[in-house]
């Protein structure tokens, strides 16, 4: 594959939800290990790389967002270079087109991950909603990889 797709993640209600946070205590720091593995499965198949979206870029540098995520279980975090979109630039829909304006280059593979639809119509696309409450689903990880591999069929 000569580009690697981008996956911009939000944290909460994709990987922090209280799913995850019932067994842990109440606890909304703990990312739920079953959506890790879907993440990483991803991942490893597409050879993507990571964009952080989620708030969580205001409050954790690069380091310790890879301590986070590889503490609850992810093997490998393959950031992007520019790994966390900008921030302050409105709904996160905005910040995401302003990081692909900036390196995302002619065309780019990508997709959205969030639970939140504050998205530009021209990304509904390429957006996969999770439930906030229960974070990334079976459901959403077939979608995602379905939508990866739209985009990479129809670089051909």
């Amino acid at each position: 594959m000569a580009k690697n797709p981008i996956i911009f993640l939000d944290i909460d209600g994709v990987l922090c939800t209280a799913r995850s946070c019932v067994r842990q205590g109440g606890l909304m720091q703990i990312l739920d290990p079953v959506g890790i593995w879907m993440l990483s499965s991803i991942i490893e198949e597409f050879n993507a790389k990571l964009v952080l979206s989620s708030t969580w870029r205001k409050f954790h540098d690069q380091m310790s967002m890879i301590a986070i995520l590889q503490n609850s279980g992810m093997p490998k975090v393959p950031w992007h270079q520019n790994w966390k979109t900008p921030e302050g630039h409105g709904p996160r829909g905005n910040e995401i087109q302003e990081w692909l304006e900036n390196n995302g280059g002619p065309d780019p593979i990508y997709v959205i991950i969030d639970d939140d639809s504050d998205m530009l119509p021209e990304q509904m696309t390429r957006f996969v909603k999770t439930d906030s409450y229960e974070g990334i689903s079976y459901e959403n990880y077939g979608d995602i990889k379905m939508s990866l591999r739209k985009q990479l069929r129809d670089k051909v």
